[in-house]
């Protein structure tokens, strides 16, 4: 359960990730360096399945997977994490090597997926939904994408209509991107990007801003005053092989 938006520039990109959990689940592990076909990546981790829900890299790259809930579908549990899937494509070449590697992963080992993939001037976005799997290129310098336990479909245009209204236009769409992912409604809990209900609730917000010289990836445990701060320095041909 996630909310993920990107606002992009000339020369600059930004990621932004709401994850939402289950009250029950132990708190993630907070962004770790590891090195991975002669890059870094920097990613927090689940401390039951080891995986992650979003991840960047040295050659700035960013990776966000949210859950895919239909709300007349019934979804067969996987047997392998979603968080698996990140770390299993973090190393690819390129955009196509990207959704050539997705392709070939075990898909119907795991429960439906959205995975996002964008760096400065381009991106996918790859869906498996237990039946099919596809890939999209994303165009628009300015996107929002919801997930929720309640089914997607409650959430998806309540909140693509506040990013309208908050983000496509402001003047200042980082500003007004921090104001999007920190909103509330307080007659709808359950559905706010800063969502919060018996059961779940956000439980982290994860920023990642990219551009030509360096990534850096902030991390904020809601609830607590500060945030966990990774500096990466991007490759400097890291957008030749597209």
């Amino acid at each position: 359960m996630c909310t993920v938006s990107l606002i992009r520039t000339t020369d600059r990109l930004r990621v932004a990730c709401n994850r939402d959990e289950q009250r029950t689940r132990l708190p993630a592990i907070v962004p770790q360096v590891i090195e991975r076909d002669h890059q870094s990546v920097v990613m927090p981790l689940d401390p039951i399945g080891g995986g992650t829900w979003i991840a960047a890299t040295s050659r700035g790259r960013v990776f966000v997977i949210l859950n895919v809930n239909p709300s007349n579908t019934t979804i067969l549990p996987g047997r392998t994490s979603r968080g698996r899937v990140i770390p299993a494509l973090v190393d690819a070449v390129d955009m196509q090597d990207v959704a050539l590697r997705a392709g070939r992963l075990s898909l119907r080992s795991y429960s439906p997926f959205h995975l996002v993939v964008v760096d400065r001037s381009s991106g996918l976005s790859l869906r498996w939904d237990q039946q099919t799997f596809s890939v999209n290129v994303l165009q628009s310098d300015a996107m929002v994408f919801s997930s929720s336990g309640l089914g997607d479909g409650r959430v998806e245009r309540p909140r693509a209509e506040l990013f309208d209204e908050m983000v496509i236009h402001a003047p200042d769409r980082v500003g007004a991107q921090d104001a999007f992912h920190a909103h509330e409604w307080s007659d709808r809990p359950e559905l706010s990007v800063l969502m919060e209900r018996a059961d779940a609730r956000t439980v982290s917000r994860t920023v990642v801003d990219v551009d030509a010289a360096q990534l850096r990836m902030s991390y904020h445990m809601i609830g607590e005053s500060q945030d966990q701060v990774v500096n990466l320095p991007v490759e400097q041909d890291a957008f030749r092989c597209g």
